[in-house]
């Protein structure tokens, strides 16, 4: 089986550096064959649109996976903006879960431009449940800046709620490989291991 993941964002969100984090990620894990990466980086190197794709190889021999998820295959989606959602929706199908922060950076593709205003988080909600029933809102970026003092482990804590007993889907690959590309991939740095934690106390709603 191959496990698709594709994060999403907009520049500065750290969207890059969190798929590498899942690549490590996967090589750490024995159930994980191989990995493919591979990132989208937006035209401002700052609120540009961002994406990464990570293919996990649960197989037991190595395949010559494309970067490219093929539409509708997507099995987790972990999007660091509310609306960026939307963009990806023809990637998706009922069964993917989609984890996505409720903070909005609208791109700078969009700021100046006489669009019509975004609907409220609420309503954003209920359209994305009734399409996708593993969807899940959490204002990940406050908990971050209130337990961190930075919006650096918002990436981190909305991944760890997966691992949550109340979580309704767990990932594939173990919380210890998880940890394990955390500390290699951040070294000697206690915050990023402690937002883990923080995301593993999170109940599903």
């Amino acid at each position: 089986m191959i496990f698709n993941i594709l994060v999403c964002g907009v520049g500065g969100q750290g969207v890059i550096t969190f798929g590498r984090l899942l690549s490590v990620a996967g090589l750490r894990d024995p159930k994980v064959c191989d990995v493919v990466g591979a990132e989208t980086r937006g035209v401002a190197q700052r609120e540009g649109i961002t994406s990464a794709v990570v293919r996990w190889n649960l197989g037991r021999e190595p395949l010559a996976l494309s970067p490219v998820i093929p539409q509708g295959q997507v099995h987790l989606l972990v999007s660091l903006e509310a609306v960026e959602v939307f963009r990806y929706l023809p990637s998706l199908n009922p069964d993917t879960v989609v984890l996505a922060d409720t903070r909005r950076i609208l791109p700078k593709t969009v700021l100046g431009n006489d669009l019509p205003e975004y609907p409220p988080n609420e309503e954003l909600e209920a359209r994305l449940h009734s399409a996708f029933p593993k969807a899940h809102f959490l204002d990940a970026h406050k908990l971050s800046t209130q337990e961190f003092n930075t919006y650096q482990q918002t990436a981190i804590i909305l991944f760890s709620t997966l691992f949550a007993e109340s979580s309704p889907c767990p990932p594939p690959i173990d919380l210890e490989s998880f940890r394990g590309a955390v500390q290699q991939m951040f070294p000697g740095k206690a915050a990023p291991l402690q937002a883990i934690e923080v995301g593993r106390v999170h109940a599903w709603r």
